[in-house]
């Protein structure tokens, strides 16, 4: 039997709600190929696009000398919301 708020949050059009319900409520392994197919989407569909399309050339948001105090808008906060989406990331050092 299928649960209707699941197959909600399992819906294609917000790849982001989609990525984290598969890992954080399915426990599904982040290497299964649909979870990584929603995390790759989430840098294509949705929420992530939209907010990178914002960015400054520089690669700050706002104002880019008050990347913390512009509360909830500046690029602090901005990368805050980024990382909560389940968007991939790669470290890089030097």
């Amino acid at each position: 039997m299928s649960d209707p708020v699941i197959d909600w949050l399992l819906e294609a059009d917000n790849p982001s709600v989609r990525y984290l319900t598969l890992t954080s409520l399915l426990h599904r392994p982040p290497d299964d190929p649909v979870c990584q197919a929603a995390r790759k989407a989430i840098m294509t569909d949705g929420l992530v696009p939209q907010i990178l399309a914002s960015q400054n050339p520089d690669g700050s948001w706002e104002v880019p000398d008050k990347f913390y105090t512009l509360k909830y808008t500046g690029t602090v906060w901005t990368f805050w919301d980024i990382w909560m989406t389940g968007a991939p990331c790669r470290r890089s050092i030097g």
